[in-house]
C-alpha cells in the first residue's frame, strides 16, 4: 500500500514490475543464445572436421564464442534482475538516514553524510540504439576535484529505477527531494523517526527500515571480521 509519508530511515528498492519484465526478457534472450550456440557449434565442428586449419580454424570457432559471450551477458542481466526482486532488495537499494545516504550493490556499499554531499543536480545521458536515440536522466552529486579542478561525480542515482513516472519526471522529483533532505540534514534538523513526505512517483518503492533491516544494512561488507570491527564505526553513515 502506498504511503504519502514514512519515518526515517527509509529504503528505496527497484520497481518490481520493471525488474520482472527485464528478468523475463533476459531469460528469453538466454534461451535464444543457447540455441544459437548449439547451431553455430555444430556448423563449426563440421567445417573443422573438413580440415579447416590456421585462420580458417579460428574463424570457425568465432561464432559460437560470440554466442557464448551473449549468453553470459543475458545470464548476468537475469541474475541482476533476480537479486533486485528479492524481498526488500537486500543487494540493491538506496537508503536515506538522518545523517546521509547509502547506496547498496552486491559486495559494494557507499555511504555519504549530508555535509559532504554537494547539491544534487540532473544529468541527461543520450544512448543511441537501433530505433534512434534514447534519453536517460540521473540524479547526481558532483564536487570539484582539488587536484584537477574539474567536477568529480560522487554519487549517481538512476531515478527511473525507483520512480514510477517518466524518466525526466522521476529525476526532477528525486533531485528536489534529496536537496530538501540535504538542506535539513546538513543543518542537523533530521533525526530518526521524523516523518518524511515521499514524492508520489516513489511511494511504491519506499519502505521504512525496520530495526532488523537497519542492523543488516549497518553491518560492514566483508564477513565476520568486518562485523566484529563494527564497534569502531559510526552506527549509520560515515564521513569519507
Amino acid at each position: 500500500m502506498e504511503q504519502a509519508t514514512l519515518k526515517l530511515p527509509i529504503r528505496l528498492t527497484p520497481r518490481r514490475g520493471a525488474q520482472a519484465g527485464l528478468l523475463v526478457l533476459s531469460i528469453g534472450f538466454a534461451a535464444f543464445a543457447v540455441y544459437w550456440i548449439a547451431d553455430e557449434f555444430g556448423e563449426s565442428r563440421r567445417f573443422i572436421a573438413d580440415g579447416a586449419q590456421g585462420l580458417d580454424y579460428w574463424l570457425n570457432l568465432l561464432p559460437p564464442l560470440v554466442a557464448a559471450a551473449f549468453l553470459a551477458m543475458c545470464a548476468l542481466g537475469a541474475i541482476r534482475s533476480f537479486l533486485k526482486l528479492l524481498p526488500g532488495s537486500p543487494y540493491y537499494h538506496f537508503a536515506l538516514y538522518p545523517e546521509g545516504v547509502m547506496v547498496q550493490a552486491p559486495f559494494h556499499r557507499r555511504r555519504f553524510t549530508w555535509e559532504e554531499l554537494p547539491p544534487f543536480e540532473i544529468i541527461e545521458v543520450k544512448r543511441t540504439g537501433k530505433y534512434g536515440p534514447r534519453y536517460q536522466y540521473f540524479t547526481v552529486a558532483r564536487a570539484i576535484d582539488p587536484k584537477s579542478g574539474r567536477p568529480r561525480e560522487l554519487l549517481r542515482v538512476h531515478a527511473d529505477e525507483y520512480g514510477g513516472k517518466k524518466s525526466k519526471e522521476d529525476a526532477d522529483a528525486l533531485t528536489a527531494w534529496l536537496n530538501a533532505l540535504r538542506e535539513r540534514g546538513a543543518s542537523g534538523r533530521l533525526k530518526n523517526g521524523d516523518a518524511i513526505e515521499i514524492p508520489e512517483g516513489f511511494r511504491r518503492s519506499a519502505t521504512p527500515l525496520t530495526p532488523r533491516l537497519r542492523q543488516r544494512a549497518e553491518t560492514p561488507v566483508g564477513g565476520a571480521q568486518a562485523s566484529r570491527a563494527r564497534g569502531q564505526r559510526r552506527p549509520t553513515v560515515e564521513r569519507r
